[in-house]
């Protein structure tokens, strides 16, 4: 994969040292595909040996997760992917940072929007120019598409958003097209009939939908998105023969207590909806909530109820309930959420205790804790 940056990875999850880092902006892909320490990371998969830059998969599966290794194993069982081929089958391409809407999980890598909300609150880390591609970068992106990958996965940013994503792949041979899928994530906010038509000739597309909540909530965690455009768009992508939609839902400590509307909503709508925990940042966890609203919190996850087919959210609920009960309180990441969220809200002008109702933690209780 490639990062916004034009960094070149195993996947979205694994960084490599840093004195292993190679960037598409330098470097062509092949030389990145024939380094010593991809080599390094093809050996420990080949001998059944955890690579340390592998870390947050170990992480998730030890905690009763599902993690990306996993999802991808199966993924590449239903498309007769082998996974030991020695060429490039899967080849993700996060093509900048260009996205519209400032997610409060988001950082300034993954979206102009967020970047351009910290400088005006003044806490940036990087500039603009930082992120943006140079001529040789979209020259090796077409180098990556020439090895035809079965699976092409294109991020952001917001692909959608971006029209270079969009001329790339209307400029794609028909017959690569016709065996390639596509595995599009997307915040769904934009959409229109170019979309519609370059996606409508590819073999297949997986379109991954960022939807965390439903309503205000949703609103509130995917600013300034509005629930019934993204409804609407939604409506609209269901309505290709090719297109498989999926709901991504990132669990944070925003939504943990409001999963069971959008259980209801992807029902409604005939959606697979799947539950992916939060990495970072630390403060938005979901077990980074005061006594009162864990306790709340734990209630309303045991009051869920599952059918057949979702097997998968029900191992991950009884995960976060587990690490509910027993993880402890950390005042100061509170306070740290407290901090952030409040100094954004005022930029904003939204409120997040209009669905989260807790009461201040005075220095007595914080004793006590």
């Amino acid at each position: 994969m490639v990062n916004t940056l034009g960094e070149y990875a195993v996947c979205c999850q694994h960084r490599a040292p840093v004195d292993h880092r190679l960037n598409l902006k330098d470097h062509a892909p092949n030389v990145w595909w024939q380094s010593d320490y991809l080599d390094q990371v093809r050996q420990s998969f080949l001998h059944d040996r955890r690579h340390p830059g592998c870390q947050q998969c170990w992480t998730d599966e030890d905690s009763g997760f599902d993690s990306m290794r996993t999802r991808t194993a199966k993924e590449y069982k239903i498309l007769g992917i082998e996974a030991h081929a020695p060429t490039v089958m899967n080849a993700e391409i996060q093509l900048g940072n260009l996205c519209n809407l400032t997610c409060i999980m988001c950082n300034e890598y993954e979206s102009s929007a967020i970047l351009a909300e910290n400088k005006k609150l003044g806490i940036n880390t990087i500039q603009q120019s930082d992120i943006d591609w140079n001529e040789k970068s979209y020259h090796n992106v077409q180098q990556i598409l020439a090895l035809a990958p079965r699976v092409l996965n294109l991020r952001g940013g917001e692909p959608v958003y971006n029209k270079a994503i969009l001329s790339i792949l209307e400029n794609l041979p028909a017959d690569q097209r016709s065996r390639t899928m596509i595995h599009l994530t997307t915040n769904a906010t934009v959409w229109n009939d170019r979309w519609a038509g370059v996606l409508a000739k590819f073999r297949q597309v997986r379109m991954m939908i960022s939807v965390d909540a439903t309503e205000s909530v949703y609103e509130y965690i995917r600013f300034p998105a509005k629930w019934t455009e993204l409804q609407t768009n939604v409506s609209h992508i269901k309505t290709l023969p090719n297109v498989r939609i999926v709901v991504n839902s990132v669990v944070q400590n925003l939504n943990i207590m409001h999963l069971g509307k959008l259980i209801e909503w992807c029902r409604d709508n005939d959606l697979y909806l799947i539950f992916d925990r939060l990495k970072s940042p630390k403060w938005l966890a979901p077990t980074n909530l005061p006594p009162d609203l864990r306790g709340q919190a734990i209630h309303d996850l045991k009051t869920l109820s599952f059918l057949p087919s979702e097997l998968h959210l029900q191992k991950f609920i009884e995960s976060c309930i587990h690490e509910l009960s027993h993880e402890p309180f950390d005042i100061e990441c509170w306070q740290h959420f407290l901090d952030h969220i409040s100094m954004r809200e005022r930029l904003r002008g939204n409120d997040h205790r209009s669905f989260l109702h807790y009461q201040p933690i005075g220095t007595g209780e914080i004793d006590e804790l």
